[in-house]
């Protein structure tokens, strides 16, 4: 075994036991599957339309009221896990079936070999 200060510091526990003599399998990264969620928005009586990722369009509770503001749904997005991500740039798809096969076609688990 070696002591510490001759290991390099860049060396993960994979190389310092390869270095020791031992046999590793090579690690495969993990990607969580995409996930098909709701893409909402918030709307008022009026029809304005603002993202539920912003500053909030009223600055009261009874301005939220007398205006009308209610959170809806417009369609289906995609969810990324992994990175914490919502939507892909794109509109949402009408329907949830429309967005699943968009995920079918992308996930690790579900690609032919």
């Amino acid at each position: 075994m070696t002591r510490r200060s001759q290991r390099t510091p860049n060396m993960n526990y994979g190389t310092r036991v390869a270095a020791m003599g031992a046999v590793t399998t090579p690690t495969i990264p993990y990607r969580t599957p995409y996930e098909v969620v709701e893409s909402k928005l918030w709307q008022s009586k009026s029809g304005r339309r603002v993202s539920i990722y912003g500053s909030l369009p009223w600055y009261s509770e009874a301005q939220r009221v007398a205006e009308g503001w209610e959170m809806v749904v417009i369609g289906y997005t995609i969810y990324d896990p992994t990175s914490n991500q919502y939507g892909i740039g794109r509109v949402p798809w009408k329907t949830r079936e429309l967005a699943q096969e968009w995920v079918d076609t992308r996930n690790p688990e579900l690609l032919p070999r």
